[in-house]
């Protein structure tokens, strides 16, 4: 199989398994929050903000790592997975005594904090199935990791689904997605020991060590991201209120879900950057100038079409009790241009052990995060929460283009100037027509889009040509080349 089918073969299960995990989320979000309202949609959110930091604990950032040794040494596969699940065991533990105390600390109700014990362990379980998806990751063997995403947020939706024909009550939610979570567990177990490996405990000192210390600075990268993206939730909470928290998820929970397209490319190519990096810097430099660029196209028409129906898109798929935060959803999404941008550098930084760079960008992008939080969120609410995000994802994407040049030197402005500009006149000609039939507007837009990046000629010719060999093999894998035959 050649690179280039290979790589769309394992993007594809990706693609899948993200969308299918995407989907579930989403409709999870809207069922809870058209079902129950803003306020309960809040408490929920901030349950889900409050647990990630738990998790990342457990996580230890060794998904990353694990990738990364396995891809270099696929032979020791049986021993890093059981290095890490020893890992992972006592660090869950934990994470789950600090829980308690930390939650003690904060003054809020009874409910609230059962819904955040509940997540979170339900979480940390879930993320012991994480390294069981890293493991096939980095034998680039996607199908199996895909079965697994799909398996987590399919059973999460299905079990939800199935609690709030029952009864609507936020604390039954929690115990259906610790139940999933344990389903999840064993169900990765099996199919790991089937097709891959083994699963079993073990205790190698080297091998232990590494992933301990070659994890511990992801570890602190992984908190602070997550102060990044989580504490304007719980500042809200603190500052403002529940219901003020449900508005800014809605709008957050439509960027998230758009986010699912630079985490699978980026995740299918790692282990080739990483390989790159050992053999071939203009490889390596290939891969992240096609990366941004294929990225920057992709986005693009999200804003545009986004920013112009905000507030029909936040009313026909959360209500009319989110229509605040339409406001919200305008500043973010002009955050999610940096936010694509922003991945595959920070590949690159972990592809060539360059986590000390990518360190010290995370930490400034958190400390910036919360001073911004601080300053913003008790005078302008969820609006300030979305502006904070927005510059602070900025100064992070140019910390990291900053220590990426050391490593390959990228042409930004080549790669971006012409979908930036296409992407402005076709947002001026939507606000034009802005009184016409919105799926009208919409598809004349994406229409123009794809006709004028030809005829601009951002893609050349040995790209084009890449795009048809991928356009084929998917065909041929769906079994509509046969069919066309006929």
């Amino acid at each position: 199989m050649s690179v280039v089918r290979k790589i769309a073969k394992n993007t594809a299960w990706l693609f899948v398994a993200d969308v299918i995990s995407k989907i579930s989320v989403f409709l999870l979000s809207i069922i809870i929050a058209q079902s129950m309202g803003d306020e309960a949609f809040g408490k929920y959110s901030l349950a889900i903000a409050f647990s990630f930091f738990f998790i990342i604990i457990s996580q230890l950032g060794m998904k990353i790592i694990l990738i990364r040794e396995i891809a270099k040494n696929p032979k020791q596969t049986q021993s890093y997975l059981g290095n890490s699940l020893v890992i992972k065991l006592v660090l869950s533990l934990f994470s789950f005594v600090l829980l308690i105390m930390i939650t003690s600390l904060f003054d809020y109700p009874a409910n609230i904090k059962m819904i955040i014990y509940l997540f979170t362990t339900g979480g940390i379980i879930f993320s012991v199935s994480h390294i069981f998806q890293s493991v096939f990751v980095a034998h680039e063997k996607m199908k199996f990791s895909a079965i697994i995403s799909m398996a987590e947020n399919i059973s999460i939706l299905l079990i939800s689904v199935f609690i709030l024909s029952l009864k609507k009550d936020i604390v039954l939610l929690g115990i259906g997605y610790l139940i999933a979570s344990i389903i999840v567990l064993i169900t990765s177990i099996i199919i790991t020991s089937k097709k891959l490996v083994v699963v079993k405990l073990d205790f190698n000192f080297k091998i232990f060590k590494l992933l301990i210390i070659s994890s511990l600075p992801l570890l602190v990268s992984s908190l602070f991201g997550i102060i990044t993206l989580k504490i304007d939730t719980i500042m809200l909470s603190l500052f403002k209120s529940v219901t003020v928290v449900g508005w800014y998820n809605a709008s957050y929970q439509i960027v998230g879900g758009l986010l699912f397209i630079p985490i699978i490319l980026c995740t299918s190519l790692f282990p080739s950057m990483v390989k790159s990096y050992k053999k071939s810097h203009e490889m390596l430099s290939e891969i992240l100038t096609k990366s941004v660029k294929y990225l920057t196209i992709i986005v693009i028409p999200f804003i545009i079409i986004i920013v112009s129906y905000s507030k029909f898109i936040i009313i026909l798929l959360f209500g009319q009790q989110f229509i605040k935060g339409a406001y919200s959803l305008q500043i973010l999404m002009i955050a999610l241009f940096f936010m694509y941008l922003i991945r595959p550098f920070a590949y690159l930084l972990f592809s060539s052990d360059k986590l000390k760079h990518f360190l010290i960008s995370v930490i400034t992008i958190s400390i910036i995060n919360v001073v911004l939080n601080l300053l913003f969120i008790p005078k302008m609410g969820h609006v300030g929460a979305a502006l904070t995000t927005l510059v602070s994802t900025f100064i992070g994407l140019v910390m990291m283009i900053y220590f990426s040049s050391s490593i390959v030197h990228v042409n930004l402005f080549n790669i971006l100037h012409k979908p930036i500009l296409l992407g402005l006149l076709l947002f001026g000609i939507m606000r034009l027509l802005s009184n016409i039939n919105a799926l009208f507007v919409v598809t004349i837009i994406i229409l123009l889009y794809i006709i004028l990046l030809f005829i601009l000629r951002v893609f050349d010719q040995k790209e084009i040509s890449y795009l048809k060999d991928i356009f084929l093999f998917l065909i041929s894998k769906l079994g509509i080349q046969n069919r066309l035959s006929k």
